[in-house]
């Protein structure tokens, strides 16, 4: 018997919305300049880069957006289930002068799939350090009434004198999430260059 597949549907549906709206007026049409310094702004920690592999990048240089997508090893979970957690980077030029509550309102408004928040994180919480940012745990269901737990990280983030704005998604299946959880939080620590 074959046993579902589940390839973090939740976050590649999220990105794929995120990617076709029509960028509200965060977005300054005059200067929208794709994010190429990935590495600049985040770094696999070396106790879990080799769970993880790049699984898309996108880009809309039209509307100065930028997706990077990458997928987790498969973990079987108690029900036989293959489950592949993601987790996404979505760029976009934005004012320089919108803070990271101001764009997380912004781009959850946009939301298609809606999530309901469990917990609320900044700096401060030491969850992560990057200090223009907003983070929160939280769970949706998606269609097929499959549970996910995710952490959604919203921020700013200023390259080579241009200003983003920065999602960070990371989710799967409630079934594993206490198996990856920890690799979340590694990758929580890198996110935001020291910004």
């Amino acid at each position: 018997m074959v046993k579902r597949i589940f390839h973090s549907s939740v976050a590649v549906i999220m990105v794929a919305a995120i990617l076709l709206l029509v960028t509200g007026s965060t977005a300054l049409a005059e200067s929208r300049q794709l994010f190429t310094n990935f590495s600049r702004f985040f770094s696999f920690p070396p106790d879990v880069k080799d769970s993880w592999s790049t699984r898309q990048v996108a880009n809309q240089p039209e509307r100065g957006l930028s997706a990077y997508i990458f997928g987790r090893k498969t973990i079987i979970d108690e029900a036989g289930d293959n489950i592949s957690p993601s987790v996404s980077f979505i760029f976009e030029t934005v004012d320089n002068n919108l803070g990271a509550v101001e764009y997380s309102a912004q781009s959850r408004a946009k939301m298609t799939i809606p999530f309901y928040i469990d917990e609320v994180y900044s700096a401060a919480d030491k969850l992560f350090s990057w200090k223009k940012a907003i983070g929160y745990k939280a769970h949706l269901m998606d269609r097929g009434g499959k549970e996910y737990t995710l952490y959604i990280v919203y921020g700013i983030f200023v390259d080579n004198g241009r200003t983003y704005g920065v999602q960070v998604i990371m989710e799967c299946t409630n079934s594993v999430f206490s198996e990856v959880e920890p690799e979340y939080k590694a990758m929580l620590a890198n996110i935001g260059g020291g910004q």
